[in-house]
Formats: C-alpha cells, structure tokens, sequence
C-alpha cells in the first residue's frame, strides 16, 4: 500500500504539471507551434471540393484520389499535432514521441506518393479492401461466424462490395500487411528522408513499441530507495520538451507544405516565410 500511495503521488505532481511554466524557456516555441498549427488549419481548410479540371477519366480518378488522400492525411497531421501540443504542455514527454513519430510517417507517405502518383495512389487507396479483409478473417477465425450472419440486409450489400473489389485488388498486394511493397526505410530513403529515419524515425518507434531502450525514461536506480519511479518531468528533461516541439513543429510545416503543393492553395509566400521564421526561432539556439 505505501508504494502505491508513493506511486499516486508521482502520478499528482505530473497532473498539475504545465511545461510552459516549468520551462520558462519553451513559451517561445509553444506559442510558434500554435500559430503554426492555426495557419495550417485556415490552409486546409481553404479547400472545399475536389477537382481534376478537365483530364481524362482514368487520369481524373488518380488526380481526385490523390487530392482526397493529401486532404485526408493533412487533417488527420493537424489533429495529432495538436494532440502532441497538448501531451507536451501537460508533461507526457515521451508519449508525444508516438504521435511525433506518426507526423513524420504521414508526411513520408504524401511526398513517396507523390513521387510517382499514377504508380502508387491507387495501391494506397485500394488497400482499405485489403485491410477490411483481413478483419473479416480475422473476425471468422475468432468467432467462429461470418459477419454476414447477422442478416443485416444493408450491411450484406456492403460486404459483398468490399468482398467483390478485394477479389479484384488482391494480387495487387503481395504482402497483405501493408499497402506499399516497400518498407517506410525505403520510402524515406526515396523522398531524401533517409537522415531522418535512423537518427529521429528509429529513436521514436523505441517509445512507440515495447523496448527496453526506454527503461529509463520510466524507472531509474536511486541512491537509498532502490528502484525510483519516474513520472514527473524534471529540469534536465527541458532540452528534450524543446527538441520534441522543434520536431513536431517541424513536420507539420512539411506537411501543410505538400498540401499547398498538391492543391495550390496560394499560401506559398506565406508558408515560406513561417519556413524562414522556424529556422531563425531555432537557430538562436545554436
């Protein structure tokens, strides 16, 4: 009982941390990340429908899939983005690295994508067929019963849908885990991100899956007390909150950067400028 109470008492310290307060420091780079995040979300926001002007039909398919995809993981950055924001002011540090991590994965996809639209967007698209299928399996292996046993009419139609298009997609994909049959190493290597995956992509997945390269982020050896939970930020953690913002700022703007790209939204100017002003906030600091 009295290491747990030891243990809750950790957990309330770490309930009334605020990292802007405990590091004075880091107003700066929160306050960048947040309009960053705001200007990114009137940029996205900017487009309303999806357009291929006038293209043929299979060329106009492949323009529409890959804008609605763009538009798709640009939201989905937006929203871990602020979703990183708000661990890292409440002081989960190393949580953050996983929704850094998929930042970085997101913005890897978009621009390996890109390299070669009419060769990929559709294998990206088209593996939710895929996907649903394994589920399926999946969900009659354990069950032991079809889904379609439920005699759901409208469901039924869905099913024989996504069965009918799996049949025709399926050889498409000779590793059925995975969209690409490349590894996100090689799609990094190709979009000039090689650098990037051993150095940052590499260190984040140790915090994204279970490692023993994380043991002390989490448990530490004391001098008397043996064993010490670790829980609360500490002042030594200040460089990693700013390396951690500095990487999810960072992402973001790479992002918002192919959506203007991709669309064309008319935010270039500005978006190099907020380029320009990260790398002067950050180079301050040596």
């Amino acid at each position: 009982m009295k290491k747990s109470n030891n243990f809750c008492e950790h957990w309330g310290g770490l309930k009334n941390f605020s990292a802007r307060k405990t590091f004075p420091g880091l107003k700066k780079y929160f306050d960048f990340n947040e309009r960053v995040w705001a200007k990114s979300c009137e940029i996205a926001s900017s487009i309303q429908t999806l357009e291929a002007d006038d293209k043929d039909q299979e060329e106009a398919e492949e323009i529409l899939l890959w804008k609605g995809t763009t538009a798709h993981l640009t939201w989905k950055a937006l929203k871990t983005s602020l979703a990183t924001q708000n661990l890292l002011e409440k002081g989960f540090l190393e949580d953050s690295y996983c929704l850094i991590r998929s930042l970085l994965e997101s913005y890897i996809t978009l621009e390996y994508i890109d390299k070669d639209v009419s060769g990929r967007i559709k294998l990206f698209v088209e593996y939710y067929f895929v996907h649903k299928n394994r589920l399926r399996q999946a969900y009659n292996k354990i069950y032991g019963m079809d889904v379609n046993s439920y005699g759901d009419s409208e469901k039924q139609l869905i099913l024989d849908w996504q069965e009918a298009e799996y049949k025709r997609v399926k050889d498409n994909y000779p590793v059925k885990s995975a969209w690409s049959p490349v590894k996100i190493f090689e799609m990094a290597r190709e979009v000039g991100y090689e650098n990037a995956y051993h150095l940052i992509y590499s260190h984040l997945c140790q915090f994204t899956h279970a490692t023993v390269n994380t043991g002390n982020s989490y448990i530490k050896e004391g001098d008397k007390e043996g064993l010490k939970i670790v829980i609360e930020p500490n002042t030594e953690d200040e460089k990693k909150f700013e390396m951690a913002i500095h990487l999810a700022t960072s992402y973001i703007i790479i992002v918002i950067e192919v959506f203007d790209r991709v669309f064309q939204t008319g935010y270039s100017e500005e978006l190099e400028n907020i380029s320009e002003e990260f790398k002067t906030l950050y180079s301050m600091q040596g």
